[in-house]
């Protein structure tokens, strides 16, 4: 356990290493025998160095899904393939649609309340009238509140129709209350 700890520990200290001395760094990632270490030291190497080569040694070190998750999120590297559970799957999906903004991984998205949050982030980084279009189309009624009500305040529009009838359909009555609530202090519905 505490050999765990120490290459844990190693993995985290490997990016001051790397801006010193590359070659010494990688040497000490590939000395790291934990593979969880040893897949965060490959990737903290890559985020300085944004050599492919890293990546590819974190995919080849990976042994759970949590780790082909990491290097998904960290690098954009599209592993989700490799991906054996169907929520970190979605999940890694996630990241890619939010990091490139393709539909194609929206798609895959199988888990609704998951694609509805991420559409919702999306929107949030579009310039309007694309963040409304974006907006308009999640299908979770509450992020489809949320989404909405952001661009309102920050577009100056008017969609109290639209944020109702999104609210309206949240069949969450604590989620309806609080939105409700926040409704209230702001665009007065």
């Amino acid at each position: 356990m505490e050999e765990r700890i120490r290459e844990n520990l190693l993995a985290e200290e490997i990016m001051r290493i790397a801006e010193k001395d590359l070659n010494l760094a990688e040497k000490i990632a590939d000395s790291i025998k934990d593979p969880d270490a040893r897949v965060m030291a490959f990737l903290n190497l890559y985020l300085v160095s944004k050599d492919q080569k890293f990546v590819e040694k974190a995919l080849k070190t990976a042994e759970k899904d949590e780790d082909l998750l990491r290097i998904v999120e960290i690098t954009g590297f599209d592993a989700t393939s490799l991906i054996k559970d169907s929520y970190k799957r979605d999940l890694a999906y996630a990241s890619l649609f939010e990091r490139t903004k393709s539909l194609e991984y929206l798609e895959k998205i199988s888990d609704v309340r998951l694609a509805s949050a991420s559409m919702k982030r999306v929107s949030e980084k579009l310039p309007f009238p694309f963040n409304l279009e974006v907006a308009r189309k999640i299908a979770d009624p509450y992020y489809r509140c949320l989404a909405l009500i952001e661009i309102s305040e920050k577009e100056g529009l008017d969609l109290k129709k639209e944020i109702e009838e999104a609210l309206n359909s949240i069949e969450n009555p604590y989620l309806q209350k609080w939105l409700r609530n926040r409704l209230i202090a702001g665009l007065k519905l």
